[in-house]
């Protein structure tokens, strides 16, 4: 009998998430931003946007002015991260921090800056005009939109963006969705986290998948970086 063998990834799953369902308990939706803060810290999800945002700003210098778009931010803590990178560079720079979800807006991290803002705005129809920000980024939010969406946002992200966007998000692979479920089941408590870890990595995108869609929106990334096979950010300019 020939021996099944194994697919090189998991299949891209429809499931939708329990984050992305309304009427969840504001406890565990705390809990749930919490766990995310954590991920982001421990496992390079701060250090690569930060990474991303260096290789698009290399020119600016002290006293510069840096205006950065967070789209669906979640718990707001890459934005904190970047306005300390800012400070650190001397930059004069203002981050506005948007989700879709008021109550998400609510309950996210509130750092001790006035450089760091909120706002209620979707991803895929952002409220400002053309060339509003510098740069703008997203963090684990691509996999959690089906392909038009993320195009639609892609593009948005590309409008609003004069230099250009970062986009970090989890890569589709068996370490991943292993990575996935060990975290869900020996660090955290949460059922959203522990429902939500493993579908994240089996939603994800494949790096190929993220470079199609990318190149919908008729984005060309100029780097990438990547954080244990399970994560990568996107680094893409503005089209001239």
């Amino acid at each position: 009998m020939k021996r099944r063998q194994l697919p090189l990834r998991p299949a891209r799953s429809t499931e939708a998430e329990l984050l992305d369902r309304p009427g969840n308990d504001p406890a565990l939706l705390a809990g749930n931003l919490a766990d995310l803060r954590r991920v982001n810290r421990w496992l390079g999800g701060v250090r690569l946007t930060l990474a991303g945002l260096g290789r698009l700003t290399g020119d600016l210098r002290p006293g510069d002015a840096l205006r950065v778009l967070d789209v669906a931010t979640g718990s707001a803590d890459i934005p904190t991260a970047m306005a300390n990178w800012a400070e650190r560079r001397r930059l004069r720079a203002w981050i506005l921090a948007t989700d879709r979800s008021a109550e998400v807006l609510r309950l996210a991290e509130r750092p001790e800056t006035d450089r760091v803002g909120f706002a209620v705005a979707d991803a895929c129809d952002l409220p400002f005009a053309d060339g509003s920000f510098d740069i703008a980024t997203c963090s684990l939010v691509l996999h959690h939109l089906d392909p038009d969406e993320a195009v639609s946002m892609l593009r948005e992200m590309s409008r609003v963006a004069r230099r250009g966007i970062v986009v970090n998000d989890l890569v589709r692979n068996w370490p991943g969705f292993a990575g996935a479920w060990l975290f869900s089941r020996s660090l955290t408590r949460n059922q959203l986290t522990r429902n939500d870890a493993p579908l994240s990595a089996r939603r994800a995108y494949t790096r190929r998948e993220m470079r199609m869609l990318l190149d919908r929106a008729e984005l060309c990334p100029v780097d990438s970086a990547g954080f244990l096979a399970y994560r990568v950010a996107m680094i893409a300019q503005a089209p001239p």
